[in-house]
């Protein structure tokens, strides 16, 4: 425990204080002033309103002068001493010990003098706070550190509630401000319940100060304290409604008191009344709240800190009940070891503060504190008065200022509100996407959305305020000014919403707009202006054009096709009657020499009702974009010659020439379809043969290179017929569309020219008709090809001729009878040998491999499909055994059913119906070994007796009286040619060389085809004069060959193949 050393200083001057700080300065001991009296340590002080005492602590010269009202300083003209009077209450001293005393004294006045004088004559003398005396290491670290880390005890403890607890500040928080202006440090401060406890819960490096802490029983090894700030001794504290005396020390012995762990007072009464129970708390409010609470008797607080607790709050349960006459508690700070330049400039810095400053400080909190405190019945009835008006008028300005912060709140939410509707019509207007707008009425804008001015490309500062002619905007033409001038004033005067479609330069471009104009009234009522606004319905309208086009021509498509279900029922009716009536005459007549006629008008319009089926399956195709085009080599000119011969006997029989016209020296093989090129060529020169009655039709074929690996195809059908009237060109290439007179006398579908037109645009070209009536038509298409040009074989180089065709063993799989009888016939026709099954379950317990060369199955069966068949039938074939090849057969004339043929392993898919030369053809195709069945080198003729079966429908004796015919005609020829080559006219040579290849192009005499086509080709090369007999020589010689051969066939034409029995499941029927 610090020494101590007692003065009786009744009358102590400026100089002696001064002299005596300066003595306990160096002597390192506090100062104990006293009015009179004793003190003696280790008793219970009574406390006496005369007699109140201070402690001055050294450290920094601190003497609150209302706390010691012994203590002054001595009045102007005051007789002073220059020694110093030693009190007369005080103990004896000795002698020795006042002599050392007063030399010291002496030595420090003459060493301090002025620094003393300066500390105690803050009253007199008004200096300026000297710079701290820092170290260049401390000045330094100053510059590197500007924020220190504090751990200040909360609030609740009277030496550290700072700002933020709404009361005035704690002294530490004080001090701790004065020491940050004094260095410019800043001060990071961190609430804590204790700051010892802050010692112990974080680490040392977590805060740079801890405060305040108890100088006596701060032993935190990991903080160094500093000098004290503040010194004061211990009070008890006892509950109100006890003795109003004060409480001896030994009246609480075998009770409960309440002490702050680790404060000084602890260990004193622990040493001093052992039988006291002392109960440790952890900050001061729970050592109060344990007194008022009742769970202990008394608490020990330091006298600031117990003066502070009453003055908020504890003072209607608790009052101080006497002092404690141990040693004042000396509050500091604790700063952490690991800043050891911080400890001495916060030392250097606390012994700068001067007694002004320091007084100031106490002052201020003491003063604060007393009256709060004071007890009642100091206070004079006036003061209670004023004290009770003071508490009416401030519970009327508190109830005031919550009325005036009411309507201040309902204002603030009354302009958010607007302020938020405002934003909200903003935004509603300006992200419109359409044009708004608001005028005056005087036509003057005074609003617009931004779109608005997009609309028109200006800006806003040019229309704002403005009429339409006074913006002089581009887009707007004067017409419109005053169109749009009198929608606005119409609006204004009638005071109505105008709603309307006109035409408007928008951007400028003519649009199709809605425009809408409404007028709005005031708060009077009246009109204050106009809204408009527009919407582009350009878009709109176009769309509602194209929905009304398209509903049009949808309802025309579907006249159309109601049209041409009529019509096509017509056409399929009339073929199908002459069916029904020939097939019944032949069925009931008696007369079998009129059977071959019977069953000649039958075929022939069983042929029409199938062209009919045909083009409307090409016309579902050609709709629905899956008409594909199977290009292969061909000759330009044996497709144009097998059209001339197909159409040559019916122009003969109307008594009209047929005649091709094919420009030599030109490409002839190219890589085309050969099927859809026919179908285009074979219709028109059907119309041209069909509507001309007299004269010629002239087919007329010309190539022309475009590039080394292209050609053009130029076709040219002209008739000299009745012509076609401009209005019924216009309809022609229409689906379902005739010309009136060809309706009225021909019939028809109407279907060819645009199945026509629909091909050559597929194959990439045009079709073009040019017609005058009564003149004739010319209708002509062209398009481009690849060209695949071969080199001329001679006859050496011709294949070998087989001797004898080949027999097949073919299997039918249908489950209609009718067809099956068909099929037979058809292949027995041809020289196969056949059986028959009526499901696929049904062939495929008959099939074996390598039994059958051909297998032909209809698609849909019951039991068991086609498909189901060929998939078995591929899957048991073996790879080194004969793969035989397997023909579909179906009604279903669709693309998707012929690639679901190819998935299941068949090689063809035919449709129904299926004529001789169909079947030969593919036979041809896929069976190698039957290349050449039918050729004419079959049996070593010059001709193919099987090339007219599609004329005579396989029929032997229709066989037998075409060839006849052919030999009159042949006959004729031979004459024919004779006299031409006598003439020696190119052109009358060339015409009987035609006729002559006609009739070899209808048997398929290849011979006489190939000399034909040589002499054309010579006589082609004559530009003027005669030509040579010897041209013909040679097609005279091969037409002789070939008329004797016939006439041979005829003689030696054995008898039709024998009946090979058929076989139904292994059965004979």
């Amino acid at each position: 425990m610090a020494a101590r050393v007692s003065f009786s200083l009744p009358r102590l001057t400026v100089r002696r204080a001064a002299v005596a700080s300066a003595l306990a300065l160096t002597l390192g001991m506090p100062l104990l002033t006293q009015g009179g009296g004793q003190a003696h340590a280790g008793t219970l002080v009574e406390p006496q309103p005369s007699r109140r005492h201070a402690v001055i602590d050294s450290t920094h010269c601190s003497a609150p002068a209302g706390n010691a009202p012994q203590l002054r300083l001595a009045p102007k003209g005051e007789p002073q001493s220059s020694g110093y009077a030693e009190a007369s209450d005080a103990p004896p001293v000795d002698d020795n010990l006042l002599a050392n005393l007063y030399d010291t004294i002496v030595r420090v006045f003459a060493d301090h003098g002025t620094d003393d004088l300066r500390c105690w004559a803050f009253s007199a003398l008004s200096t300026q706070p000297r710079p701290l005396p820092l170290t260049a290491e401390e000045a330094q670290w100053l510059k590197t550190h500007a924020t220190i880390k504090v751990a200040l005890a909360e609030p609740a403890s009277a030496m550290q509630d700072g700002e933020d607890s709404g009361h005035d500040p704690g002294l530490a928080y004080e001090f701790l401000a004065a020491i940050a202006r004094r260095t410019g440090l800043h001060l990071d401060v961190t609430y804590v319940d204790n700051a010892r406890n802050a010692s112990a819960r974080w680490p040392a490096e977590q805060f740079d100060v801890l405060a305040p802490v108890d100088l006596a029983t701060f032993d935190d090894p990991a903080y160094e304290t500093s000098r004290s700030f503040v010194s004061n001794g211990d009070v008890l504290l006892v509950r109100q409604g006890s003795s109003n005396r004060d409480i001896p020390a030994d009246s609480l012995i075998d009770k409960h008191l309440a002490v702050v762990a680790g404060s000084s007072s602890e260990a004193w009464l622990a040493e001093h009344y052992p039988d006291i129970v002392l109960v440790r708390m952890d900050s001061d409010q729970a050592a109060l709240d344990s007194v008022v609470d009742g769970w202990t008797d008394a608490a020990v607080l330091v006298e600031l800190r117990a003066k502070y607790a009453l003055a908020h709050g504890y003072a209607s349960n608790l009052r101080i009940g006497g002092h404690l006459s141990n040693e004042a508690a000396s509050l500091g700070l604790a700063v952490t070891n690991a800043q050891p330049l911080l400890q001495g400039i916060i030392d250097k810095a606390l012994l700068s503060l001067t007694p002004k400053e320091t007084a100031t400080l106490i002052h201020r909190w003491r003063a604060t504190q007393e009256t709060l405190i004071a007890p009642p019945t100091t206070h004079s009835q006036q003061l209670r008065r004023l004290l009770g008006t003071a508490v009416v008028l401030g519970l009327l300005l508190v109830a005031w200022n919550g009325y005036l912060r009411r309507q201040i709140r309902k204002r603030q939410r009354a302009e958010r509100a607007l302020n938020d509707q405002l934003e909200f019509m903003r935004v509603l207007i300006n992200g419109t996407p359409y044009a708004i707008y608001v005028r005056d009425t005087q036509s003057r804008l005074v609003a617009c959305n931004q779109r608005y001015l997009e609309e028109f490309a200006v800006s806003r500062e040019q229309v704002m305020n403005k009429t339409l002619k006074d913006a002089d905007i581009e887009f707007i033409t004067p017409e419109d000014e005053h169109r749009y001038q009198a929608i606005y004033s119409e609006a204004l005067r009638e005071g109505r919403a105008i709603f309307a479609d006109r035409e408007g330069l928008v951007r400028g471009s003519r649009r199709r707009i809605h425009h809408w104009v409404l007028p709005y009234n005031d708060s009077a009522g009246g009109i204050a202006g106009i809204i408009g606004g527009w919407i582009d319905v350009s878009d709109r309208v176009r769309l509602l054009n194209e929905l009304q086009a398209a509903k049009d021509l949808a309802e025309s498509a579907n006249r159309a096709k109601t049209e041409f279900l009529v019509t096509a029922s017509h056409e399929i009716r009339t073929p199908m009657n002459a069916i029904a009536g020939m097939l019944e005459l032949a069925l009931k007549g008696d007369d079998d020499s009129a059977l071959k006629d019977y069953v000649t008008v039958a075929y022939t319009s069983t042929q029409a009702l199938l062209a009919i089926v045909g083009n409307i399956l090409d016309i579902e195709k050609i709709e629905s974009d899956r008409l594909e085009l199977l290009p292969e080599r061909v000759s330009l000119t044996q497709l144009a010659e097998s059209v001339q011969q197909m159409f040559d006997c019916v122009a003969r029989s109307k008594g009209i020439a047929l005649k091709l016209t094919i420009m030599a020296g030109q490409p002839d093989h190219v890589l085309i379809d050969p099927t859809r090129f026919k179908q285009v060529l074979s219709n028109l020169v059907s119309n041209a043969v069909k509507f001309t009655s007299a004269g010629q039709v002239e087919v007329r074929l010309a190539t022309r290179p475009v590039t080394e690996s292209r050609c053009a195809i130029d076709v040219l059908v002209t008739d000299t017929g009745a012509g076609i009237s401009e209005e019924d060109q216009r309809l022609l290439f229409q689906p379902f569309t005739q010309t009136r007179e060809g309706a009225r006398t021909l019939g028809g579908t109407g279907m060819g020219l645009c199945i026509a037109r629909k091909l050559v645009e597929l194959m990439g070209g045009e079709i073009h008709l040019n017609s005058t009536p009564g003149l004739g038509t010319e209708v002509g298409f062209s398009f481009e090809a690849t060209r695949q040009d071969l080199p001329e074989q001679d006859d050496a180089a011709r294949p070998a001729e087989p001797e004898h065709a080949v027999s097949l063993h073919v299997l039918i799989v249908d489950d209609n009878a009718p067809n099956r009888m068909l099929l037979r016939k058809q292949m027995e026709h041809l020289g196969h040998r056949v059986i028959q099954a009526n499901s696929g379950n049904e062939a495929w317990r008959a099939w074996r491999p390598g039994a059958y060369d051909l297998v032909m199955t209809d698609c849909n069966m019951a039991h068991g499909d086609g498909h189901t068949l060929a998939r078995r039938i591929r899957a048991a074939e073996t790879a080194d055994g004969p793969r035989c090849v397997i023909f579909a057969y179906t009604a279903n004339a669709r693309q998707e059913e012929v690639q679901r043929c190819r998935a299941s392993g068949m090689d063809a898919c035919l449709f129904k119906p299926v004529g001789l030369d169909t079947l030969r053809n593919n036979l041809r195709t896929h069976m190698p070994r039957l290349s050449t069945l039918g050729s004419p080198w079959r049996h070593g003729l010059l001709f193919d007796p099987l090339a007219i079966d599609h004329l005579c429908g396989g029929n032997a004796s229709s066989n037998r009286a075409m060839f006849e015919e052919l030999l009159r005609s042949g006959r004729h020829d031979v004459r024919e040619l004779r006299s031409a080559a006598e003439s020696g006219e190119p052109v009358v040579m060339d015409g009987a060389v035609h006729a002559v290849l006609g009739v070899a192009r209808m048997i398929d005499a290849q011979a006489l085809m190939d000399a034909c086509a040589r002499a054309q080709r010579q006589l082609a090369d004559i530009d003027d004069g005669p030509a040579d007999a010897a041209i013909v020589e040679n097609v005279q010689q091969e037409l002789a060959a070939l008329l004797e051969s016939v006439e041979a066939w005829l003689r030696t034409e054995p008898a039709a193949p024998a009946e090979m029995a058929s076989f139904n499941g292994g059965q004979a029927i």
